[in-house]
């Protein structure tokens, strides 16, 4: 088994998946940014090498992609790209991840659930700074209604 895979049968995530659901609760804008639009939801999470270690938060990257691909979802992309930045060097992880493809032929509706969803780890000068997690729904009438981001938040972020 891998670390990863040890570290998730471990349950060590409890006390940050606890973190980051307290600072969502509480909006500590010194933590989160809660990211609101007709078509988008999400949230930004501030993270820092003393409140989070690289490793640990590769893991929570990982474990919250996890978490969606048991929604029914399926990762289309898992890409790194790094930037030069003029004051530091920019690495962003990402996993794009899609709704398994299911109609409804009742609606003559494509179901969406929670819409695309994008996952992002960024790091900068090699230490971890935000966690992004964005949902993007269509609105169109070939698109069924878009599930709540509030419960894809609670799957995501469930301890038990």
């Amino acid at each position: 088994m891998d670390c990863y895979h040890d570290w998730e049968k471990d349950k060590k995530y409890i006390p940050w998946l606890d973190f980051m659901t307290k600072v969502m609760d509480e909006r500590d804008s010194n933590f989160v940014d809660i990211l609101q639009t007709e078509t988008s939801n999400g949230l930004l999470f501030y993270i820092n090498d003393f409140v989070l270690n690289k490793k640990d938060a590769h893991y929570i990257f990982d474990l919250l992609r996890d978490r969606v691909k048991q929604e029914g979802y399926v990762c289309h992309l898992s890409d790194t790209r790094i930037y030069n930045r003029s004051e530091f060097v920019e690495e962003k992880n990402r996993y794009f991840l899609k709704p398994r493809f299911e109609y409804c032929v009742e609606s003559l509706q494509f179901i969406q659930r929670y819409g695309n969803i994008i996952i992002e780890l960024i790091y900068e000068n090699n230490l971890p700074k935000r966690i992004k997690i964005c949902n993007h729904s269509y609105r169109d009438r070939k698109y069924s209604h878009v599930e709540s981001f509030d419960e894809l938040k609670e799957k995501l972020f469930n301890v038990a």
